[in-house]
């Protein structure tokens, strides 16, 4: 039974069983609500609007998320091909700049989409090709492995979602230094990341070749694709990746790290981004 709700959090009653019997007391437990979001074009002396996606998301953050969204799916390059935004309780409109129309024919982004999976069937790396992702930038040798096995605790000290109820995920943005620039949370790993890349975008922020993306759960191909798209060299998770999820990473000439923790490491794409002083003969 809910209690008290404040954006992102719950207060709900629960029954605690353990050996010691039954206990009834409080819980927090993250919100999860349905995000519309619509986007409004110009076209012909017409104004046009169409939805875009359904999303279940934690919310607040929403205008980030929608940027996010709107980049990964080659909608928009940058924060100026969005003229203005509403949002209306989970309803968010987006209106784009004048000229710039979108080719929805090409999303397949009408079907709501669980908090899991905001990709919903569109898993070929055509559909990353079509959209015409921004060159990756190649610099070498910076990342050092003993540095990024620190990451995933750092990532932790910065969600505070986390910290009062778990059940969220993380993403977040480090330089090449492991300081952390930049760290958002969901209860969809695809939204997470959204918000993080949207926050990027929306500062104006462009990618160095140098900055690292931090998963709190594994790496799907979705969210190799949302790194692409926004113009991120390294991809590290705290838990598996995909199959697809590499190839699109050998595709795409991203840096994919896996199964990240304080003692290891598994690097499966573009390994001469890796400092040479720590590779093995």
């Amino acid at each position: 039974m809910l209690k008290k709700t404040t954006v992102a959090i719950s207060e709900v009653n629960r029954s605690h069983y353990s050996t010691n019997g039954r206990v009834l007391n409080n819980d927090q437990v993250v919100v999860e609500e349905p995000l519309q979001i619509s986007l409004v074009w110009h076209q012909d002396d017409q104004e046009l609007e169409e939805i875009l996606t359904i999303t279940m998301r934690t919310p607040g953050d929403d205008f980030n998320l929608a940027t996010g969204l709107l980049q990964a799916e080659g909608i928009i390059r940058s924060a100026t091909d969005i003229d203005s935004f509403e949002l209306e309780k989970n309803q968010l409109q987006i209106t784009l700049k004048s000229g710039l129309l979108p080719d929805l024919d090409t999303l397949n982004r009408r079907q709501i989409s669980q908090s899991s999976c905001g990709i919903c069937g569109k898993t070929s790396l055509s559909a990353i090709e079509i959209n015409h992702p921004p060159a990756m930038p190649e610099v070498a040798h910076f990342l050092n492995p003993l540095m990024v096995q620190h990451l995933p605790q750092t990532l932790r000290q910065h969600q505070p979602l986390f910290e009062q109820c778990g059940g969220i995920h993380g993403a977040a943005l480090f330089n090449k230094s492991g300081q952390l620039i930049h760290c958002a949370e969901d209860v969809g790993r695809h939204n997470a990341l959204d918000k993080l890349l949207g926050h990027q975008l929306n500062q104006q922020k462009t990618p160095d070749g140098t900055e690292m993306i931090l998963l709190s759960g594994r790496a799907s191909f979705e969210l190799v694709q949302k790194t692409v798209m926004a113009g991120y060299a390294v991809l590290m998770a705290v838990g598996a990746p995909s199959s697809l999820a590499i190839k699109a990473a050998q595709r795409f000439n991203l840096t994919l790290i896996g199964f990240v923790n304080n003692e290891s490491m598994n690097v499966y794409t573009g390994e001469w981004r890796i400092k040479k002083a720590h590779h093995g003969e």
